[in-house]
């Protein structure tokens, strides 16, 4: 009996380990944490699985895993994306982008600034002569072998390239519409500045107290209006409020002549507000037609707009000394009717490439 037992004991033992180890349903699991899905809604108490380098299982995940994190009491979510990363060179020196991952970033959007190609010869011997502490071959000529390039060192984070879609043609077009908006919209501002508080006595015999009030309230209607115009284009796009900005305005302006002193001082408020917000809206769109020309860009614009008000004022007077105020009203009524050209500004930049890279 007693060799029965021992037979068979061995034999089970034998059995057990003939019979192959079983594999982990998973190769990761996350267990317990607060899962954030990134739709904006509650977090949700749970698990997340992981299987051949993809999300398997998200909640309730039974089964054994390879490697299991403790979660309790921490926050799960998918990665985050880097939309203005600057990490065209360091990802070149250190591409674990430790920076970036340690802060959960898992997809970096670069384009800003200076661009990685496309590089004609002179400007890859350029970009060499000007390396300061990252020192690197610039072996390549296109983006896509940049992103080649950066591959084969092996980087840790996915990378989305941000390249306009636009030909020189078209960035000198746009250049040359948004400037003529700026000319609209600051020849009609100085009508008022210079010449408001003439246009109010002559009109409606105030005198000259009562008339610098109204022109307070269209100042401060302006200073709103440039205030409130970027947080605007944040929301909606630049190239909207470019177009409403200005274009939107000509109602009121051709209003403007031939109402009494109460919608006078209306209408100044709402052309004020509408108008003044578009020169923020202009600057910013035309930083995303030339990326990396920001003090060139916002130095051409700000100049043409205090160059126009001054040759504005001076041409205005003269005509008003010609004919009267109130035709230099009835002419600048139509100025924002040049807010038509802003149909032909195209949208500035669109994501066009992205390559996910092996890990390093």
């Amino acid at each position: 009996m007693t060799r029965r037992l021992a037979a068979l004991s061995l034999a089970a033992a034998l059995a057990a380990t003939a019979a192959p180890a079983q594999k982990p349903a998973y190769d990761l699991i996350i267990r317990g944490g607060s899962i954030y899905d990134g739709s904006g809604g509650p977090a949700v108490k749970g698990d997340v699985a992981i299987r051949a380098e993809r999300i398997a299982c998200v909640g309730a995940c039974p089964g054994t895993a390879a490697k299991v994190v403790d979660a309790r009491g921490k926050a799960v979510a998918p990665g985050f994306i880097n939309m203005l990363s600057w990490s065209n060179e360091s990802l070149i020196q250190d591409g674990r982008g430790l920076s970036e991952l340690k802060q959960g970033v898992t997809l970096e959007v670069m384009g800003e600034g200076d661009s990685m190609g496309p590089l004609t010869p002179k400007m890859r011997a350029l970009m060499a002569q000007r390396q300061s502490d990252i020192k690197y071959p610039v072996s390549w000529s296109g983006l896509d072998e940049y992103l080649r390039f950066l591959e084969r060192k092996g980087v840790s984070v996915n990378e989305m390239l941000a390249i306009s879609s636009l030909g020189q043609s078209k960035v000198r077009r746009s250049i040359a519409i948004l400037l003529a908006l700026t000319f609209s919209k600051h020849f009609y501002l100085v009508s008022i500045t210079s010449f408001y508080i003439f246009y109010l006595i002559h009109t409606f015999n105030l005198t000259v107290q009562s008339a610098q009030v109204y022109l307070f309230i269209f100042l401060g209607a302006v200073a709103a209006g440039t205030v409130i115009g970027g947080p605007i284009g944040d929301r909606i796009g630049t190239r909207r409020v470019i177009w409403w900005s200005i274009l939107g305005v000509l109602p009121f302006t051709m209003m403007l002549p031939y109402v009494d002193l109460f919608w006078t001082a209306v209408l100044s408020v709402i052309i004020g507000v509408i108008l003044a917000s578009a020169f923020p809206a202009i600057v910013v769109y035309a930083q995303g037609l030339i990326p990396g020309r920001v003090g060139m860009v916002a130095g051409l614009f700000f100049g043409v707009a205090f160059g126009i008000a001054g040759i504005g004022a001076a041409v205005l007077g003269w005509v008003a000394d010609q004919t009267s105020i109130v035709f230099v009203y009835h002419v600048c009524a139509f100025l924002p009717a040049i807010g038509l050209l802003a149909a032909f500004l195209p949208e500035t930049a669109k994501a066009k490439g992205r390559r996910k890279t092996g890990d390093a």
